[in-house]
């Protein structure tokens, strides 16, 4: 069965886009579980062959899945993230900040997934975002906080 096909009788129509980020936020290397013919794909995609053990990993966090989804498109604040992840809301506030806008020219990547919340369309700490994953958040401040720790040995 190809992933296109799975997905779409059996994970409540996730889109690929959900199904690549839930496996980057938790690490679960589901490119083991696809069945392709050429190259090394880097995502996952409609048209790639999906194992049983696949189907059956992905069947058994179809809840996970859900929640993930809902998490991903929903508007929430660095707040609520931090809340969620229990963060400092300054650190979480810094990261979404730099996720989300680029650096040298301070505009943001997607205007779309940004309600600033005021006029001046300063990013505050009550500014709200969307497409971004509060548990791909929590990894990467996880992660950032265990090189800290490497190098400050």
């Amino acid at each position: 069965m190809n992933v296109s096909e799975f997905r779409s009788q059996l994970l409540d129509g996730h889109y690929n886009v959900i199904i690549n980020k839930f496996n980057e936020a938790f690490d679960l290397n589901l490119l083991q579980y696809i069945i392709y013919n050429e190259g090394s794909p880097s995502d996952i995609r409609d048209y790639h062959e999906i194992s049983i053990r696949g189907q059956e990993l992905l069947l058994s966090l179809k809840n996970e899945l859900r929640a993930f989804n809902s998490d991903y498109y929903k508007w929430k604040n660095t707040k609520d993230i931090a809340l969620k992840i229990n963060e400092s809301p300054e650190f979480v506030f810094e990261y979404v900040k730099r996720k989300t806008f680029h650096e040298a020219s301070g505009l943001a990547y997607d205007p779309d997934c940004i309600n600033y919340g005021n006029e001046e369309k300063i990013f505050t700490n009550l500014s709200k975002v969307k497409k971004i994953s509060s548990f791909q958040i929590m990894k990467d401040i996880q992660l950032k906080r265990r090189f800290d720790n490497l190098l400050n040995e």
